[in-house]
């Protein structure tokens, strides 16, 4: 697979028509279309720097009307190194209106050991990569089928998502998600492998023109794996969104009416999974019961548990209901400032917790949502060399994560070592510290890795292979 690496900033979810030409994403800007109900000139897929992401969207008109607007044949869950398959996605709609429909196939790649260390600066070798699938588009047998041959080329994990999508801004949008793992060998298919603990995003996000959200991702390997984050945006409807990508959270912006879809990688390095986000941005509140939508902030500490949330109705809600994950249930006082924005406070205590919010009766009267109180999270472990091309033993670490602080530790096999140098330590949700390794670390081939920031919090404990890829 050829892929596209973007920006993890985006100013604005434009929009451009991406076609496959000569291996490159291009804009393609006559797209004519019927009155009233046309898509605009371009549309906008965005992706972090780590991850690699494959579009084949078409505009299709009067789709035949079908009992589904999506089907799929032929996509595998499992693949061997190798293996080739012929993978058709069919696409229906009413008979009469225009669809933009096709698949994207996005792959993550997180940095772990192509960094090295030059003239005071932290730099990425990102030359190293190698895609998990290649894929070939073929000539369609029909007017509204997109077909692909995708080739197996190295173990590792691949999304694919399938979009119908109307034509005007607040029709509706159908996709179909799935994920391939690809492995080395026969025997790895009944490799039982070691769970992950994730909170993926909802998979609808009802956004009003000027909310703002902040959605940061949760992921703990039980097997001592390094986490994967990645995030991909694809705009629907020009200019809806604007946003960033930073660490393992994504802010957005709601601009103007129009819909999106964020995509992204979830779990760890052997066992991420793929998630899709459809985001709605209405100019108007429309809801006239009560409805939690979503919150401002999903990630908290206990320096400061407050929980913005968004919604409809809320100042119907009195109280918030809490269920942590062992099972306790706290019911706490809910400060609703407008019927669209309220307050309520986590109880001191670290977890996740399931919120809805009730009446003065006790009734619940809105869906379930999910927070997160975590004191320190690592994102990102990545191997430190001498330079882009030595095959020199790794020197150092460098730290990615949130709620390291000002001042953090690394604990390697139990010994604590203090950064020699801070990178860029930019608030709570983008920390960024290089730390030197001691010595007689160098000398061991596996490592045991944990961080601890200033208020003694300790992250997960990672187990780090020194030499790998020399």
């Amino acid at each position: 697979m050829r892929a596209v690496i973007r920006r993890p900033k985006w100013r604005a979810f434009s929009v451009a028509l991406l076609v496959l030409l000569g291996g490159l994403f291009v804009a393609q800007a006559d797209m004519a279309g019927e009155p009233r109900a046309t898509f605009e000139q371009t549309y906008t897929l965005t992706t972090t720097n780590s991850m690699r992401a494959l579009a084949d969207l078409r505009p299709m008109r009067a789709l035949p009307a079908g009992d589904a607007p999506i089907a799929i044949e032929g996509l595998p869950t499992l693949m061997r190194v190798g293996d080739t398959r012929t993978v058709t996605f069919r696409f229906a709609g009413d008979g009469v209106s225009a669809r933009l429909a096709g698949a994207l196939l996005f792959e993550s790649f997180p940095t772990r050991d192509a960094i090295y260390y030059s003239a005071g600066k932290i730099l990425a070798d990102r030359s190293r990569l190698s895609s998990v699938l290649d894929v070939d588009m073929l000539p369609s047998g029909a007017a509204n089928e997109v077909a692909w041959r995708v080739t197996a080329r190295r173990a590792g994990v691949a999304g694919v998502l399938a979009v119908c999508a109307s034509r005007v801004p607040d029709g509706p949008v159908a996709s179909q998600l799935a994920a391939i793992r690809v492995i080395a060998s026969a025997e790895e298919a009944n490799t039982l492998r070691p769970g992950v603990v994730t909170e993926p995003p909802p998979a609808h996000l009802p956004l009003y023109v000027g909310e703002r959200v902040t959605w940061t991702g949760f992921a703990r390997s039980l097997a001592g794996r390094l986490p994967v984050f990645d995030f991909a945006a694809l705009s629907l409807d020009a200019g809806c969104l604007e946003g960033a990508f930073s660490n393992s959270s994504i802010a957005l912006q709601a601009v103007s009416p129009g819909r999106a879809l964020v995509i992204g990688a979830l779990g760890d390095e052997r066992a991420w999974s793929p998630f899709a986000t459809l985001v709605e941005v209405s100019a108007r509140p429309a809801a006239t019961e009560p409805r939690l939508r979503g919150f401002v902030n999903n990630f908290v500490t206990l320096k400061n548990r407050r929980v913005t949330a968004l919604g409809d109705q809320l100042d119907r809600a009195m109280r918030v209901s809490l269920l942590a994950e062992d099972g306790a249930f706290l019911s706490l006082p809910f400060r609703a400032w407008s019927s669209r924005l309220g307050m309520f406070e986590l109880p001191p205590r670290l977890g996740r917790y399931t919120v809805w919010l009730t009446d003065e009766q006790g009734q619940q009267i809105t869906a379930p949502q999910t927070v997160i109180c975590s004191n320190i999270q690592v994102t990102n472990l990545a191997r430190v060399r001498a330079s882009a091309k030595s095959n020199a033993p790794t020197i150092g670490l460098f730290a990615r994560g949130q709620g390291l602080g000002d001042t953090p530790t690394l604990i390697v096999n139990g010994v604590e070592t203090q950064a020699v140098m801070r990178k860029s330590l930019r608030g709570l949700f983008n920390q960024r510290v290089y730390f030197r390794l001691p010595a007689e670390t160098l000398r061991e081939s596996y490592v045991s890795v944990q961080v601890m920031n200033p208020d003694g919090y300790v992250s997960d404990t990672y187990l780090l292979d020194l030499r790998a890829g020399q």
